[in-house]
């Protein structure tokens, strides 16, 4: 594999920049923002038949895209089912997609909550330093997820999510496009853009251990 990894690299070409969008439990997201209610609770777009996507409380439950509907309330007794509105996910759809054309005018929608772009014209024309804002909530905020690791971030201001009430941070970063700084801040940040809830439990859990360890070694 490493050997793979150092092919790669020797034939690595930086001078595009495209961008993968796929749009986290579109369905469901959708579907809570229309209905608050739903925030809470775990819930399912489809059927019993076939579920298009959950939210993560019902993922939690093994609740996932493609199982039937009638597992997945033996897997969640509790569970709610929505019927898809696949109208109202197109209207939301042509609102993403008139933003990504914004940035690539010939951005290619891969489905309804998926969209390929390539950036390298809007990359180049911009010069001059962009602040990029991260926000991350203290707490389960059921209304975003943190983005970003950052422990090397300093926070520029905190704020009150208006929703839940959840604490939240905000941390910019000055990135110049088209400088060693910038490839540094997406290899170190971008793939946080993608985190899953699991992916956030697990690295709680492994700050809660690396603080009980240091508060061991200091009292022995």
């Amino acid at each position: 594999m490493d050997e793979l990894a150092a092919k790669l690299e020797c034939h690595r070409d930086l001078r595009r920049d495209c961008v993968h969008i796929d749009m986290d439990a579109y369905f469901a997201a959708v579907e809570m923002r229309d209905d608050p209610r739903l925030r809470t609770v775990p819930m399912a777009v489809g059927s019993m038949a076939m579920l298009s996507t959950s939210n993560y409380i019902a993922r939690r439950f093994g609740v996932r895209a493609a199982m039937p509907g009638f597992i997945a309330k033996k897997l969640c007794p509790q569970l709610e089912l929505v019927h898809g509105n696949y109208d109202k996910y197109k209207r939301e759809s042509a609102i993403f997609e008139a933003i990504f054309a914004e940035y690539d005018e010939d951005v290619s929608m891969g489905s309804l909550d998926e969209a390929y772009l390539e950036l390298t014209a809007y990359v180049t024309s911009r010069t001059e330093p962009k602040t990029f804002v991260r926000r991350q909530y203290g707490g389960e905020c059921i209304c975003k997820l943190p983005l970003t690791a950052e422990e090397e971030a300093t926070p520029s201001s905190v704020e009150v999510c208006k929703k839940c009430g959840k604490e939240r941070k905000i941390y910019e970063d000055e990135v110049e496009f088209g400088t060693s700084r910038a490839e540094v801040f997406l290899s170190k940040y971008g793939n946080g853009f993608s985190w899953h809830s699991i992916d956030i439990k697990r690295k709680k859990e492994d700050r809660r251990r690396k603080k009980k360890g240091k508060e061991e070694n200091k009292n022995p």
